[in-house]
This record gives structure tokens, C-alpha cells and sequence, in this order.
């Protein structure tokens, strides 16, 4: 049987193994292991020839739903839509204090450097009052009335350099969810840790994310004061009287890990071993060059180096392997890849209202209040972007403007509605200001390509984890 007029492209995309072949079938979301026929079928319909027979399986699978040709989107709606102004109302859950504006530290690649960024602000010395994070502290009370806990995060610039208003913060706010659980967080660059600083992080249970790069060489390269100093040493002296005096707060902690991938992969990832930092508790990200407009550029020495050890990390993961011969970098990052293997095995059918994976709901999940009690999406955005700026303390929520950054897709429409990797977008509205009135389709789509890049290797990591227990027992080591 000869391809009919009737059997139009399906809206797929193509997967191939050394052990089978997979259709992403879009509209469905979800992943057909196909006959070899099949595969090169539905092949030959997206390269346009016509001569193949169709295979019974194609039709089988037509019968049963799959295989459909067009999306099932109608419109760009985000399921919250409808109700994210009863979710900022009554069920916020974090929210992140900007302390200060105010930083020791002057790091080549921040976006809050001055004369560095484009689109971001630049540190300066506003500070938070304590009537403004009091006020602060009661929106939050007032708007979480439906969660059953609640978190504060300390932000700054630097947070600690206002650790006073810290210690009032925290004491204000546990007075005020008493019979509600509370919880503390903090982003630090921990060069001011002191024994006192570190008795209330501890006896307040704060979850303290400390800001890192590597060994004194590396770290220091970016990593400076304001008069230009290496910052190494002084976080690492901190760091290992924490070790000493606060050995089971310590185990808690978790390091920032900004990695510059000039630098070579190994030698980045001996501060773990030097400082005893657990690989479990590092978060590697890339430097973000968004705001300055500079591209991102993985030198080869770097990439061949990266994979080589998400080889390692692989074959670790199956006990073939010692994980601690594998960078921690990479140990991480492959934590986070099989976390997520069960996540796109349960990804839902497309709808007719549907929206792009990537937004969260704006201001319910991490909402940012800066020192003048501006509020803001998250801490991730520009505080310059009037787009960005979905209220204040005073004024409550900008619903209209939440729902707006809610639903940044809807200005590329068409692009997303037929787009194969709708369920795997991480584009949120961030991505979509482009320091404009208005958010910006050319800035979105801009981000296009790396999105897609990061779905197949998404998808390649989880037919990998996948395959290997159904088509090689053997080689898992159980012991």
C-alpha cells in the first residue's frame, strides 16, 4: 500500500538507538517504540517521498489515536490563568528579601556589576528597612493562608552585610507564623561568616547556599572584592571553621558553583575534594552572559571533557564505575538528569488551551521583594524591566501583568502551538524581555535552538536509562 493523499506528516520527531526506534508523538506527549518499517516510514513522509508502503503498525497506531497530523493547541493558555490571582491571594509559599543592593565583592561575570550588564540594575547602597520587610514578612502572611509552610530567603547583594536586620527578620517572622511551619534560606558569598553568624544560621535551621567557583586560581579569576582582591581565600577560611566548629551544619550546606568553561573541567572540581564538600550538595550552572548580550561559547577542551565524565558519571550510576573518580560537576548534573526521567514519562496529552512548559506561576513559587518593596517574579529577572514589575507591598499584585508574563508563549504563537518540543520548553517571560514596554517575540525566539538542544538530550538521557536495565542486564551491578 502506497502512501494516500490522507495520510498527511505526523507531528513527531524522530528518535534512533543502537537497540531500537522510538516516535515522539507530540500531540500525545509521549514515546513510541516503533518497528524499524515504521520509523523509516514516517521518515520518508518528513523528507517528502512517497514510494514506501505504509506499515501496519503505522496504521495500527493511527487507529489508536497517535500519529495525528496537527497539534491540538488552539490557543497559548497557561493553566493557571484562570486562577493565579487565587494563588498569589492565598497560596504563597516563598518569599525572597533583597536585604541590599549593597556587595564586597565585584565578580567579572554578575550581572549586578556596574558597567558590565545592559539590562539589569547595578549594585548601589540601598538597603531594606525593617519596616519595609516587616511589611514584607505580613504580605506573605496574609497571602499564604492555604499553605501549610512557608519560606523566607535573604538576598542581596550581599545579605550579611546587613545580618542584624537578618536576626530581626527572622525573629519577626517566627512570631508571626506561629502554628505554621517556617523556614530560612540564604545566598551568601560567605566571606563574613563568623562564629556568631554561624551559630544563628545553625540554630535557625537557615538552608545556606554558598557561592564558589573552584580552587584559589580558578575561583579568583572572577571571583574578587571591590579593590580587585582574590576572594578564595577568605570564603575557604570561613568555610573550614565552619567544618570544625559546626561539623553537622555543615553537611548541610550546599555551594554555588558558577563555572567558566575557559577553565579546565578537572582542575575546577578539586576544591570539592580540597574542602570536603559533598558532591550531592553542589550546584554547577554556567556563567549567564542574558543581560550583557554576550553569547554562551563551551570551548571544545571543555565539552570533550564534559561528556567524557557524563560518560564516567553513566557507568558510575550502574556501579561499573567509582563515582568518586568522576568530576563532581558532572555527578551533579547527572543527579538531575535521572531525577527527571520519571517526570517525561508522565508528561499529559496537548490540550486545546495550552501552554509551553518553561513559566511558573509569577510570584507564588519565589516571589522577589526588592528594598523598596517592589515585587517581582523571581530573583532571576531584570529589576529594570517594567514588564517584570507585577507590584508592590503597597499596591498588592498587578494580576493583568502576571498573567501577561504568564503567558510570555502567546507572543509566538504560532511558532509554539507547532513546535515538537512544547512539553520540554524552559522558557519562562524572563526570556522574553528584552528591556522593552512590551514582551518580545525576536528575544524569545532567539532562545529557540538551545531549548530544543536541551530536550534531546533530555530525551537521549532517558531512552539511555531506559534501555540499558531492558537490553543489557548484565551489565548492571547490583552489588
Amino acid at each position: 500500500m502506497k502512501r494516500s493523499k490522507e495520510n498527511e506528516i505526523p507531528f513527531v520527531k524522530l528518535f534512533r538507538t543502537p537497540n531500537a526506534n522510538y516516535i515522539y508523538d507530540v500531540p500525545q506527549s509521549c514515546m513510541l517504540d516503533v518497528q524499524e518499517d515504521t520509523y523509516r516510514y514516517v521518515e520518508s513522509l518528513q523528507k517528502g517521498k512517497e514510494e514506501l508502503v505504509i506499515p501496519e503498525e503505522f496504521l495500527e497506531l493511527q487507529s489508536q489515536g497517535y500519529l495525528k497530523s496537527e497539534s491540538p493547541v488552539k490557543e497559548i493558555k497557561h493553566p493557571y490563568t484562570d486562577v493565579v490571582g487565587f494563588l498569589l491571594e492565598r497560596k504563597m509559599s516563598l518569599m525572597t528579601l533583597q536585604l541590599t543592593q549593597q556587595c564586597n565583592f565585584r565578580c567579572k561575570y554578575c550581572v549586578y556589576s556596574e558597567g558590565a550588564n545592559v539590562r539589569q540594575r547595578s549594585h548601589s547602597d540601598g538597603t531594606m528597612s525593617f519596616e519595609t520587610a516587616k511589611k514584607a514578612v505580613d504580605f506573605l502572611w496574609e497571602h499564604s493562608v492555604e499553605s501549610e509552610r512557608v519560606s523566607i530567603g535573604f538576598y542581596g547583594g550581599e545579605p550579611l552585610l546587613q545580618f542584624p536586620l537578618v536576626q530581626k527578620i527572622a525573629e519577626y517572622s517566627k512570631k508571626r507564623f506561629r502554628g505554621k511551619e517556617i523556614f530560612f534560606s540564604m545566598t551568601t558569598n560567605g566571606s563574613l561568616l563568623n562564629e556568631e553568624i554561624m551559630d544563628f544560621l545553625e540554630e535557625n535551621n537557615v538552608s545556606l547556599l554558598i557561592s564558589l567557583d573552584g580552587p584559589r586560581e580558578i575561583n579568583d579569576k572572577n571571583r574578587v572584592f571591590r579593590d580587585g582582591r582574590g576572594t578564595f581565600d577568605a570564603v575557604a577560611r570561613n568555610l573550614e571553621l565552619m567544618k570544625k566548629e559546626h561539623p553537622d551544619y555543615w553537611k548541610k550546606i550546599r555551594i554555588s558553583m558558577v563555572v567558566d568553561t575557559n577553565n579546565d573541567l578537572d582542575e575546577v572540581a578539586k576544591v570539592v575534594s580540597a574542602l570536603g564538600i559533598e558532591a550531592e550538595y553542589l550546584k554547577p550552572s554556567l556563567i549567564d552572559w542574558e543581560y550583557d548580550d554576550i553569547p554562551e561559547i563551551v570551548s571544545d577542551e571543555y565539552y570533550c571533557k564534559q561528556e567524557y565524565h557524563r560518560f564516567l558519571a553513566y557507568l558510575a550510576h550502574w556501579k561499573r564505575y567509582p563515582m568518586e573518580k568522576v568530576s563532581p560537576v558532572l555527578q551533579a548534573v547527572i543527579e538531575t538528569a535521572i531525577d527527571k526521567v520519571e517526570q517525561i514519562s508522565q508528561k499529559s496529552p496537548l490540550m486545546a488551551y495550552d501552554a509551553p512548559s518553561g513559566p511558573c506561576s509569577p510570584g507564588q513559587l519565589r516571589l522577589l521583594v526588592d528594598i523598596d518593596g517592589n515585587l517581582y517574579p523571581c530573583e532571576r529577572v531584570s529589576e529594570t524591566s517594567s514588564i517584570a514589575h507585577i507590584g508592590s507591598l503597597d499596591q498588592g499584585f498587578d494580576i493583568e501583568k502576571v498573567r501577561r508574563f504568564l503567558n510570555a508563549s502567546c507572543v509566538t504563537r504560532d511558532a509554539c502551538i507547532h513546535c515538537w518540543c512544547f512539553r520540554f520548553c524552559n522558557q519562562c517571560g524572563k526570556r522574553a524581555d528584552a528591556g522593552g514596554e512590551e514582551l518580545s517575540a525576536h528575544a524569545k525566539l532567539k532562545y529557540c535552538d538551545a531549548t530544543k538542544h536541551a530536550a534531546i538530550m533530555e530525551i537521549k538521557n532517558y531512552l539511555l536509562l531506559n534501555e540499558i536495565p531492558a537490553y543489557n542486564k548484565e551489565f548492571i551491578n547490583k552489588g
